[in-house]
């Protein structure tokens, strides 16, 4: 079980309120996403919803593990969205050198420089 896909799919169907719609936005069964939410719920022994056939409810511990979890996520992806954004390479480069030099050494080599960036 990937712990950080499973407190991201508790979160999804605490805010959601059904498997089938986590299924469905994580492109997955509801089944799957059922396991996963008894994998974590036996990992942290406790049970976070009481199901029906008509209902999901969210017990206690799912109320106080929710701010939580909600809040490791959301840094979790800050984290990512920072990471993206330093190692994308933007910007101008500008370079003076001679043209022939740039002709026969410097332009075949930017088709190969571009794809890297």
């Amino acid at each position: 079980m990937d712990p950080l896909q499973a407190y991201s799919a508790f979160v999804r169907a605490f805010e959601a309120g059904s498997f089938s719609a986590v299924a469905r936005e994580m492109r997955s069964t509801q089944s799957a996403v059922s396991k996963q939410i008894a994998a974590l719920e036996k990992s942290l022994g406790v049970q976070l919803f009481a199901r029906t056939t008509r209902r999901l409810q969210p017990t206690g511990e799912a109320l106080r593990l929710y701010e939580h979890v909600r809040q490791l996520l959301d840094a979790v992806e800050s984290l990512k969205t920072t990471n993206d954004r330093e190692t994308k390479v933007s910007g101008t480069l500008r370079m003076t050198i001679p043209s022939s030099y740039g002709r026969r050494q410097i332009c075949p080599k930017l088709p190969t420089f571009m794809q890297r960036c």
